[in-house]
């Protein structure tokens, strides 16, 4: 695949999230809300943690990509909304911001290197390309 191919292939990555994200939270829109804290078998032990970590990593790896210097301060919070119309507020905010991040690429900018802080693990550099595709994958991962 070529760069200005990958750049499209990210703009249209980046719609097809916003979509799937406003199809997923229209659908828990309709749980109560003990349903969505329920305890249950999966990555996170109820659907509002598992939406709430969605959120937050799309917090960090866009501030990393708009280098905005939050870093890793947007993960202090492991629950910042209550509910799911507070997530699909702040989902569709972020997921507006990745679809103008892709907007803008330029296949130049596909290698440029990116610092992500990790914690105790230190900071470590990647390329945008492969930023974008890991993220891509963290969303259809949960």
């Amino acid at each position: 695949m070529n760069d200005s191919t990958l750049v499209k292939h990210f703009r249209i990555m980046a719609r097809n999230n916003r979509w799937s994200n406003f199809r997923l939270l229209n659908a828990c829109a309709k749980l109560s809300q003990t349903e969505l804290e329920a305890i249950r078998t999966s990555f996170f032990p109820s659907i509002l943690l598992t939406l709430n970590h969605i959120l937050i990593v799309d917090w960090y790896y866009l501030d990393v990509l708009e280098v905005a210097g939050l870093g890793l301060s947007v993960l202090n919070d492991a629950t910042p909304c209550r509910s799911v119309i507070e997530i699909q507020e702040a989902q569709a905010a972020v997921d507006k911001r990745l679809v103008q991040f892709c907007d803008g690429l330029t296949s130049e900018r596909l290698a440029d290197k990116i610092a992500l802080d990790r914690g105790k693990h230190g900071v470590m550099f990647d390329r945008i390309d492969r930023i974008l595709t890991h993220l891509f994958v963290h969303q259809i991962h949960h």
